[in-house]
């Protein structure tokens, strides 16, 4: 308890918005404004010159925040995977990377991904989704990059791109996602590009579904099913019908891209089975 005041109140001096956080969370605030990469082990880099404990907890929070206009690199170099419930970006250029990040539950709050610096932020690590998730900002401007794989944890998970008070947003998944299903919510975009694995399936129920290549619909027999947001195939070359289904249950919409409609009439058409 005595660690949380202190940490409570640095925050407060910091002017960040965490009021409407649980109060058994744990609260971390990233303080240094180096340029390059920095470490979390680094007690200094944190208010009140406590870092998290190796391999975190599912009530941590961590406030990422660099106040000047060079590029901060916050590498994680503790136990892997590092569990947490929250991880914001409030201000500043900032980037995270290093060891893979665990997002859990925290009793009944879910564990998101907020970004509130009104730009693009991306986060390198490996990321495992151990339950559903949202990430969310406070404009259509914060756009949040996962570069790394995306483990679903062997479940079928629901991301939202909106969450309470945070205006709907963009995500984009570059990296690989696996090991379960997705199931699109709220409002918002999220965008797929990557090589995708997963088998469980997708499913949009609000907001905007991109896929940005044939593969990151997702491994065999990943379907593709709408029940009343918007899918869009953002690319050109084949999808086979065979394997990869999209299909409208009800109400929703599916859109394809420019290069994609071009390729219609051509020997090597793209293939799309509704």
């Amino acid at each position: 308890m005595k660690k949380s005041m202190r940490l409570i109140g640095g925050m407060a001096a910091a002017a960040l918005f965490v009021s409407a956080w649980p109060a058994q969370a744990q609260l971390y605030v990233w303080t240094n404004n180096q340029a390059g990469t920095q470490w979390w082990s680094t007690n200094a880099n944190w208010i009140g010159n406590v870092a998290p404990a190796a391999g975190g907890a599912a009530d941590y929070r961590l406030i990422f925040s660099n106040t000047v206009g060079t590029a901060n690199f916050a590498n994680n170099d503790l136990t892997s995977p590092f569990m947490l419930n929250n991880l914001r970006f409030q201000l500043g250029a900032m980037s995270i990377a290093g060891g893979t990040l665990l997002f859990t539950n925290n009793g009944a709050t879910m564990p998101g991904i907020s970004n509130m610096t009104g730009g693009a932020r991306t986060i390198a690590n490996d990321v495992i989704f151990g339950t559903n998730m949202y990430i969310g900002g406070t404009s259509f401007a914060n756009v949040t990059k996962l570069t790394g794989s995306v483990d679903l944890g062997g479940g079928m998970r629901s991301i939202g791109l909106s969450h309470g008070n945070y205006f709907p947003s963009i995500a984009m998944f570059s990296g690989s996602v696996g090991n379960g299903g997705i199931t699109k919510t709220n409002n918002g975009t999220l965008i797929l590009s990557g090589a995708n694995t997963y088998a469980g399936g997708t499913r949009v129920a609000g907001g905007v579904l991109q896929f940005d290549s044939a593969g990151a619909i997702g491994g065999s027999g990943a379907n593709v099913t709408n029940f009343g947001g918007a899918i869009n195939l953002n690319f050109s070359g084949f999808m086979d019908a065979a394997t990869n289904r999209i299909g409208l249950i009800s109400r929703g919409s599916i859109g394809v891209s420019e290069a994609f409609k071009a390729e219609a009439g051509a020997e090597k058409a793209p293939k799309v089975k509704f």
